[in-house]
């Protein structure tokens, strides 16, 4: 397929509220997906994470294996409004950093609405600096809270390397 591009995201690109998706009928669809794939980072090359969100937009990242980068999955907060950020059904090993970590980035960025559901954790030699899920602090301008409407749930987690690890760091 010559235009295959325009329907199937590369995921090497960051990702914002000004991308979009154009579907088989020509629409334009504002949600952003990341799904079906094997993500091997193994840190080479300056690979921070193996999906980073920088900006606003509804984004899925879903049925993925990610595997050994800083972060799995980073919410990098630096521009946009507020979006969704739907986070399941994917397995997540051997992470330096963090599995997923929610950042601000920029002081007065706001998001709201992150579902991490039904995640597979799993770190057999690496003891991630953060925890399994990493929510970090930050500034608001208009709400109470730079991050809100956050719901972690039914995920699994396993640390065979024989170390605790934080599953939840704030």
């Amino acid at each position: 397929m010559e235009n295959s591009r325009q329907y199937f995201p590369r995921l090497s690109k960051r990702w914002s509220a000004s991308d979009r998706l154009v579907d088989f009928f020509g629409r334009v669809d504002w949600w952003v997906g990341v799904g079906w794939n094997t993500i091997v980072a193994l840190n080479v090359a300056g690979s921070n994470a193996s999906v980073e969100i920088q900006g606003g937009g509804d984004i899925g990242v879903s049925r993925n294996k990610i595997l050994g980068s800083q972060f799995g999955v980073l919410l990098n907060l630096r521009h946009g409004p507020t979006g969704t950020l739907l986070i399941s059904s994917n397995s997540f090993e051997e992470q330096k950093g963090a599995n997923i970590a929610l950042t601000q980035s920029v002081q007065g960025m706001e998001y709201a609405n992150v579902v991490i559901n039904g995640n597979e954790f799993l770190q057999l030699r690496n003891v991630p600096t953060f925890g399994e899920i990493y929510i970090g602090t930050g500034t608001p301008i208009a709400a109470a809270r730079w991050l809100r409407h956050v719901v972690i749930s039914d995920n699994v987690i396993g640390a065979g390397q024989g170390t605790p690890i934080p599953s939840i760091c704030i």
